[in-house]
């Protein structure tokens, strides 16, 4: 497990945003309807572990791509248990987002506005995962990270109504994984 690797992994989010609105219209009948940006990711890791007896310790860092996620970038430590050609480890940093939440806004007037927002922040990432090496320089694993960042709101309007659009970004992430690591033992 000693080396420097890379690889290409494959899954989907779940978003865990929590979105708001807080109306600034006259009206005050602005509610919103509904928002969604679950979809498919996936994209490319790179690290470098050591080791001591059963003990792995490294770095790794990785950018995904989907639907909704324009990147999702992190760089995260990573500590694990080897048993011969499993690994089990837990991960944590810092992550780096850009996306896109579409939601609908709907008025009294059963008037609904599509709207779109883009977002980049930057947050937290960790997790845990699990890998098989299958040959000396090959493995195959799973991994569920989980994305919490810094709130983040924008002025926009609904028609002529406007109000302000409150975001905390979490993401889930559930992903397989293919590795390459460039050593010749396990």
């Amino acid at each position: 497990w000693r080396a420097f690797y890379l690889g290409g992994n494959v899954g989907g989010s779940l978003d865990g945003s929590k979105l708001s609105i807080h109306d600034l219209s006259a009206a005050q009948d602005l509610t919103l309807k509904d928002s969604s940006d679950d979809g498919a990711l996936g994209g490319v890791h790179v690290g470098y572990n050591l080791h001591g007896a059963h003990i792995l310790y490294g770095v790794e860092g990785d950018a995904d791509f989907g639907e909704t996620v324009n990147f999702l970038g992190s760089l995260r430590a990573r500590v694990g248990w080897i048993a011969g050609r499993w690994l089990i480890y837990g991960t944590g940093g810092v992550a780096f987002l850009d996306a896109d939440q579409t939601f609908t806004v709907a008025s009294a007037s059963n008037a609904s506005f599509k709207s779109s927002y883009g977002e980049s922040s930057v947050g937290f990432g960790g997790g845990g995962g699990i890998e098989f090496k299958l040959a000396s320089k090959v493995s195959v694993g799973a991994d569920a990270l989980f994305y919490s960042f810094a709130n983040d709101e924008a002025h926009l309007t609904a028609g002529n109504a406007p109000f302000v659009l409150h975001d905390h970004a979490d993401l889930s992430e559930v992903r397989g994984r293919l590795t390459y690591y460039f050593n010749t033992g396990y």
